[in-house]
């Protein structure tokens, strides 16, 4: 089974040239991990056109593949030619996986991409090729950055940025279609539940929890489920790249904090293609898809910069005091909330205030929907379209703040 809308990539946007994905390629071999649907495949061929593509996607290759994966050597060849050999689709095959390993155990000259929409077919104990860690790269959806001027919010927080929806000539109904397929008709086609009347109801209530703390248990009762069975389902979402989980950050804590994480689903427009909860007013739905388009960017620019020991999570006592996110890398810390307004008030700045109170040498900031910079009581309150088109893999947060 395939997904209909194609991932060619020069966008609707503009259609005027292609999107440069930020992502860069390590050295060596390594594997690239993400959803369906966020150029995974367009971006492999395009950084690497010599290469010898295996593509699982082909029905005929994948047979052969999960019947005998010790096949792949004949199709590979005896040798490495200098170029690398490139096996999208992996999850469906996986024992390809062990196959390419153990060619390179043999000659460590070769190099093998291996393209996968599931952490299940790639294991981290299996990504242990070649006696060294082999690089994991992820791949997500468009970030301000890389669409520049034809990135705007609320469109973002519409739509999403998921290349293959934004590349429909009809994106509504392709971000719809989106949760069909792969949060339905693959989950079904592939028997990734064994009671799919059972997994469909906690479809219905999935979406109350997106830019929430994660509470299986008042899921679990939602649906009326076990709640052992929730947490599978979440388990397999997951495993699909299809939400995160975003720990708290802890460190050197002097309040009672929650310590239960936050779930996101993985992009803002396919949340807002999920059942809506009906008791959810629309104004919240709205402001949960604009912190789920800044975890999107975030998570992106502390993924796409290994070296930078980038993490980021979020901050929440038990008194009720917040920040939405916190990064850190060797060289910043910075508390990060976002309003969902045109001019952040005192209460907004709250969290922020709060977050310095316990971490003065931590810098705050607020992301709102309005046009003016300005500093209050120590926390900084900048334009979020500003800010996630200048947030870039290669930058600090304190120069995407930087006005100008």
């Amino acid at each position: 089974m395939r997904w209909s809308p194609a991932i060619s990539v020069p966008l609707l946007l503009a259609s005027v040239e292609p999107v440069r994905r930020l992502v860069s390629a390590p050295a060596g071999s390594f594997a690239l991990l993400g959803p369906h649907g966020s150029g995974k495949s367009y971006w492999v061929r395009r950084e690497f056109p010599h290469a010898l593509l295996v593509d699982l996607e082909e029905p005929a290759i994948a047979r052969r593949l999960r019947a005998r994966p010790d096949a792949l050597e004949a199709i590979v060849g005896p040798r490495p030619n200098g170029e690398p050999v490139v096996i999208d689709g992996v999850e469906r095959a996986p024992g390809v996986a062990d196959a390419a390993r153990r060619i390179g155990a043999r000659d460590k000259r070769w190099r093998f991409i291996l393209v996968a929409s599931s952490a299940r077919a790639l294991p981290r104990d299996r990504l242990g090729l070649f006696g060294r860690r082999f690089a994991r790269v992820r791949m997500r959806p468009f970030v301000g950055a890389e669409m520049g001027r034809r990135f705007h919010v609320a469109e973002a927080t519409r739509l999403g940025t998921v290349p293959a929806i934004l590349d429909d000539p009809r994106p509504v109904l392709a971000r719809a279609d989106y949760y069909t397929y792969f949060f339905r008709r693959e989950v079904k086609a592939e028997r990734l539940v064994p009671d799919f009347e059972r997994y469909g109801r906690f479809l219905d209530v999935i979406a109350s929890a997106h830019a929430a703390q994660l509470d299986v248990a008042r899921l679990a009762r939602a649906c009326a489920l076990d709640r052992r069975l929730v947490a599978g389902y979440l388990a397999m979402l997951e495993e699909r790249f299809l939400i995160e989980r975003l720990e708290p950050f802890t460190r050197r804590a002097r309040r009672a904090l929650f310590t239960q994480p936050k779930l996101y689903v993985f992009d803002a427009g396919v949340y807002r293609a999920l059942p809506p909860d009906d008791d959810q007013p629309a104004e919240e739905v709205e402001s949960a898809a604009l912190e789920g388009l800044v975890y999107q960017h975030l998570s992106a620019w502390c993924s796409w910069a290994p070296g930078a020991q980038r993490t980021i999570g979020f901050w929440r006592t038990r008194a009720g005091a917040k920040v939405d996110f916190v990064v850190q890398s060797r060289d910043e810390f910075v508390a990060i909330d976002v309003h969902d307004g045109f001019d952040p008030g005192d209460d907004a700045l709250a969290g922020a205030i709060a977050f310095r109170a316990d971490y003065p040498t931590g810098r705050a900031i607020v992301l709102h929907r309005g046009t003016e910079r300005s500093e209050r009581r120590g926390v900084l309150c900048l334009p979020i379209d500003d800010f996630l088109t200048r947030l870039h893999p290669a930058r600090s947060v304190s120069v995407a703040a930087r006005q100008g």
